[in-house]
């Protein structure tokens, strides 16, 4: 397992912030480590895949209600090939496994509070 990080993110007067991380990576990621630091209490984070040229980005995970340090293991759907549907237990269950990303990854914190700082790490296995 890899590690990305740390990802430091530092709100503006409005609570809300991003960070990136420094490198490019291509893996699936294993789970993601939140530091609240000085966040407000219920602060919420967005956990995105940037890809290389900066103009597409996929959702990794985002939770809500953030209130101290946490450890979060992302899942996403899987979809057919073609990404036209989305794989399905016989019995209607959507099918999750770990999100695979290819690029940098960027996390926005909303609801922080005015000027606090939080820190993130990803956990990836290289691809």
């Amino acid at each position: 397992m890899a590690l990305i990080g740390p990802i430091s993110v530092t709100t503006a007067a409005g609570g809300g912030g991003t960070g990136e991380s420094t490198i490019m990576v291509a893996g699936h990621v294993q789970k993601v480590i939140c530091i609240q630091g000085t966040l407000d209490n219920s602060f919420t984070a967005l956990f995105q895949a940037v890809e290389q040229s900066g103009l597409a980005t996929e959702d990794i995970i985002q939770s809500a209600a953030l209130s101290a340090d946490t450890v979060l293991y992302p899942r996403v759907k899987t979809h057919e090939p073609a990404a036209s549907a989305d794989i399905e237990y016989a019995s209607g269950y959507p099918v999750y496994d770990k999100a695979y990303v290819e690029g940098k990854i960027k996390v926005t914190v909303v609801s922080g509070g005015a000027t606090k700082t939080g820190t993130f790490y990803v956990y990836y296995t290289p691809a």
